[in-house]
C-alpha cells in the first residue's frame, strides 16, 4: 500500500529540532504555527500607537513584528526550508532596526539613512545565513549580545541602570522565552503528540511581547 502524500513534502524540509510532531495536514505543527498570532496582534498595536502619535518606535518594531509572525506561521506550517530561512531572516530585520536606531540616537548616522543602515547589518546576516545556515543560531546570539551591551553602553551614558524598569520587562519576557526554546528543543518538557500546546509556542509569545517592550522602552528613553 502506497504511503500518504502529505502537503508540503515536495520542498525540502527545514531543520526544525523541536518537539512538536509534523502531522500529515496542511498545518504541519499547529501549535507551533498558531502561537504567531501575538506577533499578528501586538505588531498591529505598536502600528496603533504610532499612528496615535503614542509611540516613535511603533512603526518600524510593528512591522517587523507582523513580518516575523507571517514568516513563523509559514515556516511551521509547511516544515519548508526556504520558509525556515525567511523566518530567520524575519528575526534580524528586528535586531537590524534596533542597530539601527542605537545608532542614530548616537548621532553616528541620520535619521534619513536609517534604511540603508538596517541593511547594513541585515543584509551580512542574511547572507551568512543563506550561504552557512548552521551559523543562524550564532548570528543570533550576536545579535543579542552586542545589542544587550550596546543598550548597556547607551543607558550608562544617560546616568540609567542598565535594568531600568522598562528594560526588565523586555529582557524578563524574552528570557523566560529563551528558557521554554531551550527545554522544547531539547525535549526535557516535550509531549509531541500535543498539538494545543508545546513550549516553543511560549516563546513565540514571548517574543512577540519583548519586541512590544522594547519598543515602549525606545519610547520612554530615546523619544
Amino acid at each position: 500500500m502506497n504511503e500518504p502524500i502529505c502537503p508540503w513534502m515536495q520542498y525540502p524540509r527545514g531543520n526544525f529540532p523541536l518537539c512538536e510532531e509534523a502531522v500529515c495536514e496542511w498545518i504541519r505543527q499547529p501549535a507551533n504555527t498558531f502561537s504567531n498570532v501575538g506577533f499578528f496582534i501586538l505588531g498591529a498595536f505598536l502600528i496603533y500607537l504610532y499612528s496615535v502619535k503614542r509611540s516613535s518606535h511603533g512603526l518600524g518594531f510593528g512591522i517587523c513584528t507582523i513580518l516575523i509572525g507571517t514568516a513563523s506561521f509559514i515556516a511551521h506550517a509547511t516544515g519548508a526550508k526556504l520558509f525556515s530561512f525567511i523566518d530567520f531572516a524575519a528575526i534580524f530585520s528586528a535586531f537590524s532596526l534596533y542597530a539601527a536606531k542605537n545608532m542614530i540616537y548616537t548621532n553616528t548616522v541620520k535619521i534619513k539613512n536609517v534604511l540603508a543602515v538596517v541593511a547594513l547589518f541585515f543584509i551580512p546576516a542574511v547572507l551568512l545565513l543563506f550561504y552557512i545556515p548552521a551559523l543562524r543560531e550564532i548570528i543570533f546570539a550576536t545579535f543579542v549580545i552586542g545589542l544587550l551591551v550596546w543598550e548597556s553602553k547607551i543607558l550608562k551614558a544617560q546616568s540609567k541602570p542598565f535594568l531600568i524598569r522598562s528594560n526588565q520587562k523586555a529582557l524578563g519576557v524574552f528570557l523566560f522565552g529563551a528558557i521554554c526554546l531551550a527545554l522544547d528543543s531539547s525535549r526535557l518538557v516535550c509531549d509531541p503528540h500535543n498539538h494545543f500546546f508545546q513550549l516553543h509556542a511560549v516563546w513565540h509569545l514571548s517574543c512577540a511581547l519583548s519586541i512590544f517592550f522594547l519598543a515602549r522602552h525606545l519610547d520612554q528613553h530615546r523619544p
